[in-house]
């Protein structure tokens, strides 16, 4: 896109955290609608998924064998 700047962040609740902490009409972040309500930020478009079944996918790797059951729902906002 031309005359922007991209910045990569840890996460998706990373860009938009430094979106409000920025406080500027020229900033965005690109995330779901109730990440954008946690952080107080407005939708300017909604639906901008190139593909049709877009997920996103975590991987845990460690140098053990471990085994976990999730005790959280899919599509929950988990917070550290």
């Amino acid at each position: 896109m031309k005359g922007v700047k991209l910045e990569s962040c840890a996460s998706t609740a990373d860009a938009m955290q430094k979106v409000q902490e920025m406080d500027r009409d020229d900033v965005a972040a690109i995330g779901n609608a109730s990440s954008g309500k946690l952080y107080g930020l407005q939708a300017i478009q909604g639906n901008i998924a190139n593909q049709s079944e877009n997920h996103t996918r975590f991987i845990v790797v460690c140098n053990s064998r471990q085994h976990r059951k999730p005790n959280r729902k899919p599509y929950s906002l988990y917070r550290g």
